[in-house]
Parts: C-alpha cells; sequence; structure tokens
C-alpha cells in the first residue's frame, strides 16, 4: 500500500473528510488531497499526519513492508544464483 493510499485509510476510518484533515494539520485541501492521490509528501506533513493520527512516519512510509519485500526477492535471485552455479559445476 502507498503512503497515500495509507494516510487514506486512517482519514477514512476516523470518518473525517479532506477538509477536516487538512484543517487539523494546516494545510490547503488540494495539498493534502494531492498527498492522498500520490504526490511525494514533505516531512513536516509527514509528521504531521503522524501525529494526528498517533502512528509513526515509518508506519506510513511502510518501509518494513518494502524492506521485506526486496529482501525477499534478492533471497530469490540468489537461490537462483546458487542453481545455475551448482549446474555449471555439474
Amino acid at each position: 500500500m502507498s503512503p497515500g493510499e495509507y494516510i487514506k485509510n486512517l482519514r477514512i476510518k476516523k470518518k473525517w473528510s479532506l477538509k477536516t484533515m487538512a484543517q487539523k494539520i494546516t494545510v490547503p485541501i488540494n495539498t493534502y488531497k494531492g498527498w492522498e492521490d500520490g504526490r511525494k509528501i514533505p516531512a513536516e506533513g509527514l509528521r504531521k499526519i503522524a501525529q494526528v493520527h498517533g502512528v509513526s512516519t515509518t508506519e506510513i512510509l511502510n518501509l518494513s513492508e518494502v524492506r521485506t519485500e526486496s529482501l525477499t526477492r534478492v533471497i530469490y535471485y540468489l537461490e537462483e544464483a546458487i542453481q545455475l552455479v551448482k549446474q555449471a559445476q555439474s
């Protein structure tokens, strides 16, 4: 899930409108909507959103999921490379 989708879900769970959320973090509504739509969220905006929702910025950015996905991909390619080396040695 992207950060934009994640913050949108947080807002919807609290039943807040875009306007309400934008007011809570003191940004224009179009700016906040852009973040939900996928534009990059500046550090200060990210911090404010996390604070309002009581979550960490890491949770919003989904960094642990990204790292896990990347590591899984690396492990897959390493296993594939090992198999190719073994076949070449046979």
